[in-house]
């Protein structure tokens, strides 16, 4: 059980920052479709690494902005809840 985030809201933060393509190697099973019309989505946790091997700030602050409001919060209902991830 992990938050997903839309690429394409990603994008309108921080412009393309990879290719679709690009990121599902790079994060095999940490990008999928989903929703009507199909859109991908990207798990928080590649997204939080992703973000962190930017260098510009405005993704640096992203990052910062995705892992507390995010995944943090989503780390601690798991764990609240018991549940752990096999795939970390």
């Amino acid at each position: 059980m992990k938050r997903w985030i839309s690429l394409a809201d990603v994008h309108k933060v921080l412009g393309v920052t990879a290719t679709e393509r690009a990121l599902a190697q790079t994060y095999p099973g940490r990008l999928k479709s989903m929703g009507e019309p199909a859109e991908t989505h990207i798990r928080d946790d590649a997204l939080v690494i992703h973000l962190g091997q930017k260098k510009q700030a405005t993704a640096l602050r992203f990052r910062t902005w995705v892992e507390r409001n995010i995944a943090l919060p989503g780390r601690t209902i798991r764990q609240r809840l018991g549940i752990r991830s096999d795939n970390q």
